[in-house]
């Protein structure tokens, strides 16, 4: 449960004020994403609902009324289950407990909207993270590597798969060098609602990922790389 100073606030269409401090936190926590923050704030704008694919949230964290960090993720209609795009808490407020107990609210929230769909509870949900293959550095892979145990020691499963996030675009016209981006290698996770599950197997597997970049993403389904990913799921 989320500490009586820290609110979890969902952002609607017209609050500009929250839109402006989620851009600020999103550019603190994740400023090589930064280009893409109008496709979020457009996204924010026309509801949560509005794509039939999925169930949008955008939380900003707030602690006693200063924002501390946000949670962006989705619920996946069709396929019933969570996919957990961004969360950052900004560094001053870091180690105090708010990115773990964000994380239990997420689940709560992913069985909330799943039962507004008429679903059952999710299987759980998926989020990316850095590939330890592609660490520039020794220090990098061990940043890498200790933030993957961190997640694997909390019951969440590496899916076994070559995974790969899509290249995000924003809504401007991309320029010569985004253009010339390649999918970028990076591992897929479940982390389940049951805390006994420890195994996908590789139907599942298949299932996730395609719910991922199908519905999630919108990339289409003859995209080469969504079918070198599915290919490399061993029967």
């Amino acid at each position: 449960m989320v500490e009586d100073s820290v609110i979890l606030h969902e952002i609607l269409p017209d609050e500009t004020a929250y839109q402006d401090a989620l851009y600020e936190q999103f550019v603190l926590a994740f400023p090589d994403y930064a280009r893409i923050f109008p496709s979020i704030r457009k996204d924010i704008q026309l509801g949560g609902d509005h794509n039939p694919n999925y169930l949008r949230h955008n939380w900003l964290i707030l602690k006693k009324d200063i924002a501390v960090g946000l949670a962006l993720f989705s619920y996946l209609i069709k396929s019933n289950i969570g996919f957990f795009r961004y969360l950052g808490v900004d560094p001053e407020h870091r180690y105090e407990g708010i990115g773990y107990n964000v994380i239990q609210e997420l689940k709560k929230q992913f069985c909330i909207d799943a039962k507004i769909y008429g679903n059952p509870d999710p299987l759980g949900y998926c989020f990316e993270i850095e590939s330890l293959a592609m660490a520039p550095n020794k220090r990098e892979k061990e940043i890498n590597q200790n933030r993957l145990d961190y997640f694997v020691n909390r019951g969440a499963i590496v899916l076994e798969v070559d995974y790969f996030e899509p290249v995000l675009a924003s809504d401007e016209k991309l320029s010569e060098e985004s253009a010339a981006e390649k999918p970028k290698p990076m591992h897929l996770l479940l982390q389940p609602i049951e805390k006994d599950l420890t195994r996908i197997n590789p139907l599942t597997t298949r299932k996730l990922v395609a719910a991922v970049w199908f519905e999630h993403y919108g990339i289409d389904k003859d995209e080469p790389t969504a079918q070198l990913m599915l290919d490399s799921i061993s029967d």
